[in-house]
């Protein structure tokens, strides 16, 4: 499990360093990134300002104005991104798409930290994005053969939408020919309705591109 202390933000330098290094850094940059993945809850707060990070997590019963400036758990995860995504890091697209479902609701979605590292490591990608698209096809199916009208339900349902629409925004980005007949299967599953709304959208942007 990673520290819970960081620097306030990964200098360029670093990063450049990093990616200098090549394959060697991927498997530490994984581990560091999955335990983050793996522990959402804690907080990660900036090298030298650990007691200040306490108090505005409550720890020390004291108020402090603007806590989210000291938690850097997502300014980590987007050096993450950026630097797998130019080593082109095919083997970082599981740990990519796992953030992709746990990223907050952001206005930006198609220029996120782990949707332009997908689109850089590019076609590579392509056969693990799609078969986690069919996934969520085929979950979003059986929750709509069986409907699950619980906040619990709705609230699975409204993220696995979510994912899935994420997903279309990566195979736009990437936009090869290639996933065109994987993408037309996904757009017949009318049992999926916004699965297959996503594949259809999908489609039309590839073929644009094309022609």
């Amino acid at each position: 499990m990673p520290s819970n202390n960081y620097g306030r933000n990964t200098p360029r330098a670093a990063k450049d360093e990093l990616v200098r290094l090549g394959s060697a850094s991927i498997d530490p940059l994984l581990s560091l990134l999955n335990g983050l993945l793996d522990d959402p809850e804690s907080p990660h707060f900036a090298s030298g300002r650990e007691a200040e990070g306490a108090r505005a997590w409550g720890t020390s019963g004291e108020y402090i104005d603007h806590p989210e400036e000291l938690e850097i758990t997502w300014r980590l995860i987007n050096d993450f991104c950026d630097i797998v995504g130019r080593l082109k890091a095919i083997e970082a697209v599981p740990s990519l798409l796992r953030i992709i479902e746990a990223r907050p609701i952001t206005g930006l979605e198609h220029i996120t930290g782990e949707t332009l590292a997908l689109e850089r490591i590019g076609k590579p990608a392509l056969p693990i994005v799609l078969d986690r698209l069919l996934s969520a096809a085929r979950e979003e199916s059986l929750m709509m053969q069986a409907p699950d009208t619980s906040p619990l339900g709705q609230a699975r349902l409204s993220e696995l939408v979510k994912f899935e629409r994420r997903l279309g925004i990566v195979l736009s980005l990437i936009g090869d020919q290639s996933i065109v007949p994987a993408l037309e299967g996904i757009a017949d599953f009318h049992q999926a309705p916004r699965a297959s709304a996503y594949a259809r959208n999908v489609i039309e942007k590839v073929k644009l591109v094309k022609d």
